[in-house]
C-alpha cells in the first residue's frame, strides 16, 4: 500500500523506475548524497524556495533515520530478501531520491514556481514514506494548492489540493462558504470545482477562502495490533479569483486602391517634302508619353496624305509608354535632259493620323467598413474587409476602441494603423484581415 501511495505523488502521475539490484545501504547513501546536493542548491535560492526546501529536508532526513531503524546493520540486504515493509521503504527511498535530484535540477533551470512544485512533490513522497509505516499515526496535510489564481471564464474553474492522507469525506470542501463539488479525491489529491454562484459573484479580484475537511488517524502500538481512532478537523487556505473578462471592439477599416483611368489621345504627323526629288529618307516616328501615362491600345491609323513612293505604318507598341510608327518619304525622281537640265517628277512626303488610348492608375479611397465585436473570455479576433479581393495594391487605415470590462472595472484602449499597440491590445492588418489580440499574460 505504501508503494502505491508514493507512486501517486509523482507529478506526472506515473511511478518512477527503481532498481531492485541495489543494496539498502546503497539506496540510503544515494538519498543522503542527493539530499546534500539539494541543501547546497537552496542556500542561494529565494526565501520561497528555502521555505519549501526546509520541510523536504526534515522529512527526507527522517526517512534516512527510518531506514537505519528498520534495517539496522543489514546494509547489504537486497530487495529480494526483504519483507513487505522493508520493500515498501526501499521503493519509497528510491523514488524520493529521484524526486529530490529533479528538484535540485529545477532550482537551477526552471522558474521558482516550477521548482517549488517539484520540491513539494518530493516532500509528499517523503511524508508518505514516513507515516505509512505500521502503527504510525497519519496526520492529513495539504502541501500546496494549484492554481493559486483563477481568471473566471479563462481558466478552468477548479482547484487542486496536493498533500498526504487526504482521503476524507467525499463532499468535505467549501469554497467561499459554499459547498464545492469534489471532482476527484485520493490520498494525495483533491480536485474541486469552484461553485457557480461563487464564480458568477466575483466583481473584482479577491482572495477566496477554502475550507477542507480532513481526517487524522491516530494509531497506538498495542501488542502490534495498532488500534486506531479517527478524528475530523478542517484546514483552511485561499485562492485568488479574478472576474470574467468582457471585451467589446468598435472601429473601422478604410483602404485605398489603385483604379485605372483611361483617356483617348490622337497624333497627326506630316513628314514634309524635300527639295530633292531623289530623296529617300526614313521617317520612322517614336511617340512616347510622359509618366505616369502608359499606352493601353492603338485604336486606329490612317494615311492622310502621300506623294511619291513612301509609306507609313503599321504602328506597334514599343515598351509600356511608346508607339513606334515605321515610315519613309521618297520622291518621284527627275526627268533628265541634255546640258544638265532636269525636271522634277514630284517631291515625296507621307502624312498620317493615329488614335490611341492611354492609361494611368489613380489611388482612390474605397468604402469604409465599420465593425463591432463583443465577447467574453476571447483573446483574438479576425475582422476581414469585405471587398478585399477586389482591391488592387490596397493600403489600409484602421482605428478601433477596445473596452475591457472585468467585474466592476472597465478600461479603454485605442489603437490604429499609426499605433498598433496599447496596453494588452495589439493589432495588425495582413491581406485584408485585421487581427486584434489580447495579451492574457498581462491580464490583471
Amino acid at each position: 500500500m505504501i508503494a502505491v501511495l508514493a507512486a501517486h505523488a509523482v507529478p506526472d502521475g506515473r511511478a518512477q523506475d527503481i532498481s531492485t539490484a541495489l543494496t539498502i545501504g546503497a539506496v540510503s547513501n544515494a538519498l543522503s548524497s542527493t539530499l546534500a546536493d539539494f541543501n547546497n542548491a537552496i542556500t542561494t535560492a529565494g526565501e520561497a524556495i528555502k521555505g519549501a526546501g526546509n520541510s523536504l529536508q526534515a522529512n527526507a532526513q527522517n526517512v534516512i533515520r527510518d531506514i537505519d531503524r528498520v534495517f539496522g546493520k543489514n546494509v547489504n540486504l537486497t530487495f529480494d530478501r526483504m519483507d513487505a515493509q522493508q520493500q515498501a521503504l526501499y521503493r519509497d527511498a528510491q523514488r524520493l531520491t529521484q524526486q529530490i535530484r529533479q528538484a535540485t535540477i529545477d532550482i537551477a533551470s526552471k522558474t521558482a514556481a516550477e521548482a517549488r512544485k517539484t520540491i513539494y512533490e518530493a516532500d509528499i513522497i517523503a511524508y508518505n514514506a514516513l507515516y505509512s509505516l505500521p502503527c504510525r499515526s497519519q496526520a492529513a496535510r495539504i502541501v500546496y494548492l494549484q492554481p493559486d489564481r483563477i481568471r473566471i471564464g479563462r481558466d478552468t474553474a477548479e482547484v487542486t489540493l496536493r498533500g498526504n492522507f487526504l482521503s476524507g469525506p467525499e463532499d468535505g470542501i467549501w469554497i467561499d462558504g459554499r459547498k464545492a463539488t469534489v471532482i476527484a479525491r485520493s490520498a494525495t489529491e483533491i480536485r474541486a470545482a469552484v461553485p457557480r454562484e461563487v464564480a458568477h459573484g466575483i466583481a473584482s479580484e479577491r482572495s477566496v477562502g477554502i475550507r477542507v475537511e480532513l481526517i487524522d488517524v491516530k494509531k497506538s502500538n498495542l501488542l502490534l495490533l495498532c488500534p486506531s481512532s479517527r478524528k475530523k478537523r478542517t484546514e483552511s487556505l485561499a485562492v485568488t479569483l479574478a472576474p470574467r473578462r468582457w471585451v467589446s471592439l468598435a472601429g473601422w477599416i478604410e483602404p485605398t486602391s489603385l483604379v485605372e483611368r483611361t483617356e483617348g489621345w490622337s497624333k497627326q504627323y506630316e513628314s514634309g517634302a524635300d527639295d530633292n526629288c531623289d530623296a529617300d529618307r526614313d521617317i520612322t516616328a517614336q511617340i512616347c508619353e510622359p509618366s505616369p501615362w502608359l499606352v493601353k491600345s492603338i485604336d486606329s491609323f490612317r494615311i492622310t496624305g502621300k506623294n511619291g513612293g513612301g509609306y507609313a505604318g503599321p504602328p506597334s507598341l514599343s515598351g509600356d509608354s511608346c508607339i513606334k510608327v515605321p515610315g519613309r518619304a521618297k520622291g518621284k525622281g527627275y526627268d533628265r535632259f541634255p546640258f544638265g537640265v532636269k525636271n522634277c517628277r514630284g517631291r515625296g512626303w507621307t502624312n498620317w493620323a493615329m488614335a490611341y488610348t492611354v492609361k494611368t492608375d489613380d489611388r482612390i479611397t474605397a468604402g469604409r467598413h465599420d465593425f463591432s465585436e463583443q465577447a467574453a473570455d476571447q483573446a483574438s479576433w479576425n475582422i476581414p474587409y469585405p471587398a478585399a479581393s477586389t482591391l488592387r495594391e490596397p493600403r489600409y487605415r484602421y482605428a478601433l476602441k477596445a473596452n475591457i470590462t472585468m467585474g466592476d472595472k472597465t478600461r479603454v484602449f485605442e489603437i490604429s494603423d499609426a499605433q498598433q499597440l496599447s496596453g494588452p491590445i495589439s493589432a495588425r492588418l495582413i491581406d485584408g484581415t485585421l487581427t486584434v489580440s489580447y495579451d492574457e499574460s498581462i491580464d490583471n
